[in-house]
């Protein structure tokens, strides 16, 4: 069953090591260290970057010698090559099936719920997840520094108000949490709970006509925020007096410059480009182009040179070890990729010199 995946994906991740603290700069003001610990799961290759941090998702699927996702009856024997142990890798197939699961599931919503009510219809956003953050949150009774929901006072505030970034426009959300060793008491004050409240649109405050909700959540609970409702609203998570929480928030991010396939291709593509000129004469090499043009086509290339150096340098190699070596270690799929992002690195600057 679907409990059955997550429980044991959760077990395994949790005995795995997984779940670390991230150091994030909020408003880009001083460093921070997140109030939980979480973990990336999704497309090989894909990463999610927040408040400045980049993260580096841990593959669910087999992968190819490039790094490429090998979706056929994926047993996860690549990945223990890799040196993922057998059970962080059996937690990590898991979480896989489980997307699909949730994928289905939600685009049966999006069709039951949303779709008869627009304009053309069926035009509604994507629920093609490929990624989730898995998130573990400890309770008030264990993490007793927690700051208060102030705005609406809804209590102790394990993450606060905010919309999912980085995700394609418009695409739905789905979320399962379970609770272990969960509080015995029955009084909604003390459940663990998420609180919503709509918003002026993409960028405006709250709305004060429309009142915010808590809904408490109990273990096992699953919940969607369909089509255009990350757009539109908020959310905070509210903690729970007892328990263990573990969730698991499945999204659509937006794909392009945010996985290893991308900056790879990007660096073969320039890698090839860089043939068609002659350095020491300080021109294009095409000989049927005015000389002028061949030397603006050379200082435009260098520019683009210089932009990648920036970009493997600050959105990549930066991002990866400023994480640290245990964050490293945790992560093989990506020593291969960051490797050649290095090699990449001095061969363009040995180039540019």
């Amino acid at each position: 069953s679907l409990h059955d995946q997550f429980d044991s994906s959760f077990g395994g991740m949790e005995r795995g090591g997984l779940f670390l603290y991230d150091t994030v700069q909020p408003g880009k003001r001083r460093l921070t260290r997140t109030s939980v610990t979480r973990t990336l799961v999704g497309d090989p290759g894909s990463t999610y970057k927040y408040l400045g941090l980049r993260l580096f998702s841990h593959p669910w699927v087999d992968v190819d010698v490039d790094g490429n996702a090998m979706n056929k009856d994926s047993n996860g024997s690549t990945l223990r090559k890799l040196g993922y142990s057998g059970q962080t890798t059996s937690a990590l197939i898991t979480m896989g099936h489980a997307n699909t699961n949730l994928t289905t599931r939600s685009k049966t919503m999006l069709q039951k719920h949303i779709s008869p009510d627009v304009s053309p219809a069926g035009l509604v956003g994507s629920a093609d997840f490929n990624l989730t953050l898995v998130n573990r949150m400890e309770s008030t009774s264990i993490k007793r520094d927690m700051k208060k929901e102030v705005a609406y006072g809804m209590g102790k505030i394990s993450v606060g108000w905010h919309r999912d970034s980085g995700l394609k426009d418009f695409s739905s959300i789905a979320v399962y949490q379970t609770l272990k060793e969960p509080s015995t008491s029955k009084s909604t004050r003390d459940s663990w709970g998420v609180a919503l409240r709509a918003m002026d649109g993409g960028a405006g405050g709250p709305l004060e006509s429309i009142p915010p909700l808590l809904v408490p959540l109990p273990s096992g609970s699953l919940y969607y925020m369909l089509d255009d409702f990350n757009h539109n609203h908020e959310h905070a998570v509210i903690a729970g007096s007892g328990g263990i929480r573990y969730s698991s928030t499945h999204r659509v991010a937006r794909e392009g410059q945010g996985t290893w396939q991308y900056i790879r291709d990007k660096i073969q593509k320039f890698s090839s480009a860089a043939s068609d000129f002659d350095w020491d004469k300080g021109i294009m090499t095409a000989a049927d182009l005015p000389l002028k043009k061949r030397r603006d086509k050379l200082i435009s290339h260098v520019r683009a040179q210089q932009n990648l150096m920036t970009e493997i340098e600050f959105e990549w190699l930066r991002q990866w070890h400023v994480q640290g070596k245990k964050h490293a270690s945790l992560h093989p799929y990506w020593h291969r990729p960051i490797g050649i992002l290095c090699d990449s690195f001095c061969e363009i600057e040995r180039a540019s010199s």
